[in-house]
């Protein structure tokens, strides 16, 4: 490197930052604990009708962002936000009758279907499908889940998902 290039261990107190930005020595000083918060998504990531839906109890609006899935609650104009662990993204998903469930469905290498609690967290998970699912539905009664795969998976399933 040519002598007097700044490889960041000069004095860091004589370079001036933009407003509103910290330098790496401040940042290197918060504590581990430290984590971040998603406020807002912007955007959708679905390829069909199954990657929206809306709870008619209450009018909560879910749709997919990647590995998230954005809840949104038009009357108020907030999100709230389920973040999948797996790190796959989201390709369906539908609420319950009653409201307090939401199933999912993933794309990619060995999918999961997963149900969550709306007020909680992941409840249930099965992984049946080798290359994505396209729809997921929950039974009349809540107790049964049915999930279609992808058109290379030529595999429609159903989940006593109480039972999991």
């Amino acid at each position: 490197m040519a002598e007097g290039a700044d490889c960041g261990s000069a004095n860091p107190a004589k370079r001036k930052q933009p407003a509103g930005r910290k330098s790496r020595q401040s940042q290197g000083k918060r504590s581990s604990s430290s984590r971040v918060c998603l406020e807002k998504v912007l955007g959708i990531s679905t390829a069909s009708s199954s990657g929206l839906t809306s709870d008619p109890n209450t009018g909560l609006i879910a749709y997919p962002a990647g590995c998230v899935v954005v809840l949104l609650h038009p009357k108020k104009n907030k999100q709230s936000h389920i973040i999948s662990a797996s790190r796959k993204p989201f390709s369906a998903l539908a609420f319950s009758h009653d409201g307090k469930h939401l199933v999912t469905g993933e794309s990619g290498h060995m999918p999961c279907v997963r149900v969550w609690e709306l007020d909680g967290g992941q409840v249930a998970e099965v992984q049946c499908h080798k290359y994505g699912i396209s729809c997921v539905a929950f039974s009349t009664n809540s107790s049964y889940i049915v999930s279609v795969g992808y058109q290379h998976d030529m595999t429609v399933s159903v989940w006593d998902w109480k039972s999991l």
